[in-house]
């Protein structure tokens, strides 16, 4: 399922950087302001004015989709799954030390020293951190309504924000196939125990 929510981020960011995120329109000629508004949507469709936020909120949900999966493949019977990513993630370093590729890509989005600057500066704006990125995303003000969110800093970057859906575009390609593969091993390793003790308690003859 997380990988689901990914591809809807990867293809979405994969048409900001083709459209080169336009948050202007420009046309030639007059127009009826029914034929401006509708010229405005066409060239301004992919832009991160018009996405960015729901955009990050599917990839961070697709994010700790992944990380709870994986983490429940090793809590047994009696799942207790934090939802806070930063725990999510440390857990997900101590249970697979060998996913290098794959820590190294959660840490990316995850581990603040290491976030993009623009989300680096939308946290610090707004006095927030990974643990409340989902809140800060999905709403305009925090639930007490005390605090309004600012997403400015994450809007209208035009071609200089190009690198950053580059980069994610990337990335996610890293953590589907990295993510794939682990699934894949688990899946065998598990298979292989079921035979081991399919065949251990077969009766003999």
């Amino acid at each position: 399922m997380g990988l689901k929510y990914l591809h809807l981020v990867r293809v979405t960011a994969e048409q900001v950087v083709s459209t080169k995120n336009k948050t202007v329109a420009t046309w030639w000629g007059e127009r009826s302001p029914q034929e401006e508004v509708k010229e405005l949507d066409r060239q301004t469709k992919w832009s991160d004015a018009r996405l960015v936020e729901p955009l990050l909120f599917n990839f961070y949900h697709g994010l700790e989709l992944l990380l709870k999966g994986f983490a429940l493949w090793r809590s047994g019977s009696n799942p207790k799954l934090d939802h806070r990513l930063t725990v999510l993630l440390d857990s997900f370093m101590k249970e697979y030390p060998g996913e290098v590729d794959l820590i190294s890509a959660f840490q990316k989005y995850l581990a603040e020293p290491t976030m993009p600057e623009m989300l680096r500066d939308f946290l610090e704006k707004n006095e927030s951190h990974v643990d409340r990125l989902y809140e800060s995303l999905r709403y305009p003000s925090n639930r007490d309504m005390t605090q309004d969110y600012e997403h400015i800093m994450l809007r209208y970057k035009g071609r200089k924000g190009l690198p950053f859906y580059e980069e994610l575009v990337t990335d996610i390609g890293v953590i589907a196939k990295c993510a794939v593969a682990l699934g894949r091993e688990l899946e065998r390793g598990s298979e292989q125990q079921l035979g081991q003790v399919s065949s251990d308690g077969a009766p003999s003859d």
